[in-house]
C-alpha cells in the first residue's frame, strides 16, 4: 500500500515571496482553516495637539482686572435708569427684539465678550465662565425688570450675553496660536480677515440699498388713526405731497399717507406748530401697502427736524441711518408757519427747510442738510449712540475702518515670512475692491482721502503689531542673558550693578 504524501501548495505564478509573507497567500494546506487579518496600507494620521499651558501669574492678574472693569462697566451701562419712559414693543421672550433687534443682539454678544476673555485669563473653566456670563446677565435682567425703570428685560439678552461669554472664553483660550500663528494658519487667517473685511464692506453696501415699496398709484389719506409706537404731534399739517402728488389733511395731529414709493422718493410737508416734548414726534408718516412701516418718515426730536427713508437695514433689524437739520425749531413757536423737503435722491439723503417769521413772510434762505450714504459708514447700522452727523463720526468711522483691517495687517505681516508677494498682493486687492469695486458697483460715492488713510493706517498698525510680538518672542530672556554673559539692552536696569 503506497503512501500518500502531503506537498505543500505551490503559490501561482506572478505571486512573489514577499505577498505571501505579508498574508496575500497562505503558505501551507492548514493555514487555510486559519483567519489572518490582511495587511492594508498604513494610514498617517496627526499626532495629538499638546494642551494649552496654564495661565501665568501674570495672566491671571490680567484676568481678574479685567473681569472687575467688565462687571462694572456693565451694570453702569445697564443698570441707569433711563431719562425719558420708552414704549415697549415687545415681549419678554423674545429672542431679536424690536425693530434694529439684530444690531441689539450683536452690541450684547460683543458687550460681554471681554467678560469671557477675562474669565478665561484666569485660570476658569469652560463651564464656569459660561456660568458667570449667565449669572450676571440675568442679574442685570432681573434688577431691569424689578428695580430699574425705563429698561426693558428680555430672554434675548441672556442668551445673547451668554454666548458673547462663551465665545471670549473660546478666544482666550486659543490666543497664544491667534498671536503667534506659524505660517500655514498665518495665511488662513489672513485670507478669513480679508474675506471678512469684504463681507463687511459689501453687507452695508447691501443694507443701505432701498427697495420699491407697493401701494396705490396715487397717494391718499391712511385709514391708520396713529403711527406706530410714536407720539402724537402736536401741531397741525397744512399740506403734504408724496412726489408730484398732494395730500390734503381732514385733521390736526401727524398726518398718515398711504402710496407706493419708488427707489428715489421725495416727500414735502407744509404745518404750523413745532413740538415741545423730549421725544421724536412724527409729522409725516408715509406707508406702503403691504405693512404699516414707515417709507419716509419726517419728524422733530427736541430742535431737530429728522427725516428717515426706509432701506433694506430696516429688513435686517439694524439701524436705519437719517438726515438732520439741527436747531430748525428752537426758534419756533406754536403758530410758526414752516415748510419741510426732502427724501432720497441716489445714494443722497436730503432734508429742507424754512419757516415763515411773525408777520408770515418766508425767512429767505432755506436751510438744508445732506448725507451721503456709503458701504464704510457699515458701524451707523449698529452703533445706539453716535449718529451720522455727529462731530464724533468722523472718528467712528477712521477707527471702523482701521479695525476692520487691522487683523488682516497683523496676520498677513506673520504669512509674509514666506507668502510675502502672496501677502502683499491680498491686502492690495482687499482694500482696492472694499473702498473701489463695491462703492462703484453699487452706485454709492467714492471713499474719501480719509477713509483710504484709515484703511492703510489699519494695515499697518496690524503689521507692526506683528513685528513688535516677533521681536518680542525672539529676544532672550534676561535670565538667558545672564546664562551666556550677553549685556543688558540700553536702558535696561538687569545691566546695572549693584
Amino acid at each position: 500500500m503506497d503512501r500518500e504524501v502531503h506537498r505543500p501548495r505551490r503559490a501561482p505564478v506572478g505571486v512573489s515571496s514577499i505577498g505571501r509573507a505579508a498574508g496575500a497567500l497562505p503558505s501551507a494546506p492548514h493555514s487555510l482553516c486559519r483567519s489572518r487579518p490582511i495587511a492594508g496600507p498604513r494610514i498617517l494620521s496627526r499626532p495629538p495637539r499638546p494642551p494649552a499651558p496654564p495661565p501665568t501669574p501674570g495672566e491671571r492678574r490680567l484676568g481678574r482686572t479685567l473681569l472687575l472693569a467688565v462687571v462694572v462697566l456693565v451694570c453702569t451701562a445697564t443698570l441707569v435708569p433711563a431719562e425719558k419712559p420708552l414704549v415697549r414693543e415687545f415681549g419678554y421672550w423674545c429672542l431679536v427684539c424690536g425693530r434694529a433687534g439684530m444690531a441689539d443682539v450683536l452690541a450684547n454678544v460683543l458687550l460681554f465678550v471681554p467678560l469671557g476673555v477675562g474669565a478665561a485669563l484666569a485660570g476658569w473653566p469652560a463651564r464656569r465662565t459660561i456660568a458667570a456670563g449667565l449669572a450676571l446677565s440675568v442679574g442685570v435682567e432681573l434688577t431691569q425688570l424689578l428695580v430699574v425703570t425705563g429698561r426693558f428685560a428680555t430672554l434675548s439678552d441672556v442668551v445673547t450675553n451668554t454666548t458673547g461669554a462663551g465665545l471670549g472664553g473660546v478666544l482666550a483660550r486659543h490666543w497664544r496660536r491667534l498671536l503667534a500663528p506659524g505660517e500655514a494658519l498665518a495665511w488662513r487667517l489672513a485670507t478669513g480677515a480679508a474675506a471678512g473685511w469684504l463681507l463687511a464692506i459689501a453687507g452695508s453696501a447691501w443694507a443701505l440699498e432701498r427697495d420699491p415699496a407697493p401701494g396705490p398709484p396715487r397717494p391718499a389719506v391712511s385709514p391708520l388713526l396713529a403711527p406706530p409706537l410714536s407720539g402724537w404731534y402736536a401741531g397741525r399739517p397744512v399740506l403734504a405731497s408724496v412726489g408730484p402728488e398732494r395730500v390734503v389733511p381732514r385733521r390736526g395731529g401727524p398726518l398718515l399717507v398711504l402710496a407706493g414709493t419708488p427707489r428715489e422718493v421725495g416727500v414735502t410737508l407744509e404745518a404750523i406748530g413745532a413740538d415741545r416734548r423730549d421725544a421724536f414726534v412724527p409729522m409725516l408718516f408715509v406707508h406702503g401697502a403691504a405693512e404699516p412701516e414707515p417709507e419716509v418718515l419726517v419728524g422733530q426730536r427736541r430742535g431737530d427736524a429728522v427725516l428717515r427713508v426706509r432701506l433694506r437695514a430696516r429688513s435686517a433689524r439694524l439701524r436705519v441711518p437719517e438726515v438732520r437739520l439741527r436747531g430748525f425749531f428752537d426758534e419756533a413757536g406754536a403758530r410758526t408757519r414752516f415748510t419741510l423737503s426732502g427724501g432720497l435722491r441716489g445714494t443722497v439723503l436730503h432734508l429742507a427747510g424754512r419757516h415763515a417769521g411773525d408777520r408770515g413772510a418766508l425767512a429767505p434762505p432755506p436751510r438744508q442738510a445732506t448725507l451721503a450714504l456709503a458701504p464704510t459708514l457699515g458701524w451707523a447700522l449698529l452703533a445706539p449712540f453716535v449718529r451720522l452727523g455727529d462731530p464724533l463720526a468722523p472718528l467712528v468711522t477712521v477707527l471702523w475702518l482701521a479695525g476692520l483691517l487691522l487683523p488682516l495687517g497683523y496676520w498677513g505681516a506673520h504669512a509674509a515670512r514666506t507668502r510675502a508677494r502672496s501677502a502683499a498682493l491680498l491686502a492690495g486687492v482687499a482694500i482696492l475692491a472694499g473702498l473701489g469695486v463695491v462703492p462703484w458697483i453699487g452706485g454709492f460715492r467714492a471713499a474719501t482721502a480719509l477713509e483710504w488713510a484709515a484703511a492703510v493706517a489699519g494695515l499697518l498698525g496690524g503689521a507692526g503689531a506683528a513685528w513688535l510680538a516677533r521681536e518680542r518672542r525672539t529676544a532672550p530672556s534676561p535670565r538667558q542673558r545672564r546664562a551666556t554673559g550677553e549685556p543688558a539692552p540700553a536702558g535696561s536696569s538687569s545691566g546695572v550693578s549693584r
